[in-house]
Parts: structure tokens; sequence; C-alpha cells
């Protein structure tokens, strides 16, 4: 089965987001090193923003082991439940 092309084009929206405004790891080109969380985070964007933000910390530290940055994880968020919005 085919997958439906603007569903592939979303996805590939929300990667250049998280990219460009999560990026905990702070790479310079993150290419596709997050493209196994996008699962998870597509299905917390219908739980809203402070759902979002709560599961990017909770990557940060968990998966990541990084103490977790809260603003970051908001900012990213925020962007993200837009995107869907629009």
């Amino acid at each position: 089965m085919r997958e439906d092309p603007r569903d592939v084009l979303l996805r590939k929206e929300l990667q250049q987001i998280v990219n460009r405004d999560w990026n905990p790891l702070g790479l310079a080109n993150p290419d596709n090193k997050y493209e196994g969380y996008m699962p998870g985070i597509q299905r917390m964007l219908p739980s809203g923003k402070a759902k979002l933000a709560w599961y990017l910390f909770q990557l940060e530290k968990l998966s990541f082991r990084l103490p977790g940055d809260r603003n970051r994880c908001e900012r990213a968020a925020e962007k993200l439940v837009a995107h869907m919005m629009s």
C-alpha cells in the first residue's frame, strides 16, 4: 500500500521542526538522527503542547540521558502543534 503523499510531506515538515527547534544533542546537521522518535512525537501531537513538551523533555532525560531543557521542549512543542493546526 502506498503512503499518502500528504502524510509523507507532513512527516518531513515535522522532522525539519524537530531537527531545527528541538535537536537536544545540538548537532550541526542532525539529518535523520531523531527519525526513530517521530512516530511517538506524532502520536503525542493531538494531546497538545503541554503534553508534547513533557514527552520531549522525558526523551531528553531518559533516551539521551541529558539533564533536559524545558524551555527548548516547550518551544519545539509549540511549533510542532502550531504546524499541525495550520
